[in-house]
């Protein structure tokens, strides 16, 4: 599931039940483990769970702002080294 199609997926749904960051990650991890694996699914589960469930999990998807997800990223690079 890219994020173009989870977002897509997103503006399908409705109002009483949109898609959340946390709901497209729990799509995008049974794929994941379809195709590559439970070692790769493991493994994107427990850095998901750390990096983005928390911050992003709660929130629609629809609502994702690119700036917002670029200025994550950038401070994920930052805290790599701290």
């Amino acid at each position: 599931l890219s994020f173009r199609q989870a977002r897509e997926r997103a503006s399908a749904g409705s109002a009483k039940s949109p898609m959340t960051v946390a709901d497209a990650v729990k799509l995008y991890l049974r794929n994941l483990g379809a195709k590559k694996g439970p070692g790769a699914q493991s493994d994107a589960e427990q850095r998901l769970n750390l990096h983005v469930i928390p911050v992003f999990g709660r929130m629609r998807v629809a609502d994702l702002k690119l700036s917002a997800l670029n200025e994550w990223a950038c401070g994920l690079v930052g805290n790599e080294y701290d």
